[in-house]
């Protein structure tokens, strides 16, 4: 007992002692300083994180709630954009703005969708395999609210989708069924209907994933491939119909969907105005 008594009062006063003469005490390490980043690195970062706030909570969500699910202030946030739906409209362009796809199998396994020399099933399976493993619940689900929110998103899409997507699958299809290239027979509104069958079909997907929220597996490629060729199997008939005898509204040449900037200039998309495109 008297032993505990004793080793507890020395390390107390060795708790207590004061440094021996000479020597310096040892200071705590200093916090280092946060570092500043850069202005461009700081709008890239906060633009990702507003994609998942505002594919969660909606466009009509506070700047209040949007800082603190940032992690910054408000008035950082006016710093960086000049208003809340320039943040909105940065945030859709860098999360829908191009076709991201969730890996790159397509470069290798499908191609291009416009190499021919790819057999035509392959080239839709490849590339919409990845284009349906790159729908991301929030990508999804932001597309999904831009469009109810007025935003309109799907409409200023419409000339490089076309561009991009359906024009090689019209000229694929052509091809297999032996029709003319669009070099000599312009798209039709049609064909374009045909090929917006297709994705309509694979953006669903991505719906019933992440917007409704069904159980789905991992890896839907054996669906993708069997939408494909249940796709092919109506569509090239259908497609040879349309340049035998198609009804005169589905023969109509494709025009090019208007681009948002020049659509505004025109005011093509004002109340009361007609767009020039035919979809």
């Amino acid at each position: 007992m008297r032993q505990w008594v004793k080793s507890r009062a020395d390390r107390r006063l060795s708790a207590n002692a004061k440094p021996a003469i000479g020597k310096k005490a040892e200071k705590p390490a200093a916090t280092p300083p946060k570092r500043r980043l850069p202005a461009e690195r700081r709008r890239a970062q906060m633009i990702e994180k507003a994609a998942g706030f505002f594919a969660r909570h909606g466009f009509d969500a506070s700047t209040r709630d949007l800082a603190r699910a940032l992690g910054v202030t408000q008035a950082l946030i006016y710093r960086h954009f000049k208003s809340k739906d320039e943040l909105i409209e940065q945030t859709l362009a860098a999360t829908l703005g191009a076709l991201q796809s969730g890996s790159q199998r397509g470069v290798t396994q499908a191609g291009d969708l416009a190499d021919v020399t790819i057999d035509l099933e392959e080239r839709l399976a490849g590339f919409y395999g990845d284009f349906v493993a790159g729908a991301t619940e929030t990508r999804m689900r932001l597309f999904m609210r831009a469009g109810l929110d007025g935003r309109s998103w799907p409409q200023r899409r419409g000339a490089a989708l076309t561009a991009q997507v359906f024009e090689p699958v019209i000229a694929g299809l052509r091809a297999e069924a032996g029709l003319p290239a669009a070099g000599t027979r312009p798209l039709m509104r049609g064909e374009r209907e045909l090929a917006m069958m297709l994705h309509a079909s694979m953006v669903f997907l991505g719906i019933r994933r992440h917007v409704y929220g069904m159980p789905m597996p991992d890896s839907l490629d054996d669906v993708v491939r069997l939408y494909v060729r249940t796709w092919l199997a109506g569509a090239l008939p259908a497609i040879r119909n349309l340049h035998e005898k198609g009804e005169e509204s589905l023969t109509l040449p494709l025009l090019t969907p208007l681009s948002r900037k020049s659509a505004k200039a025109s005011g093509a998309t004002s109340p009361g105005r007609k767009r020039r495109s035919n979809t």
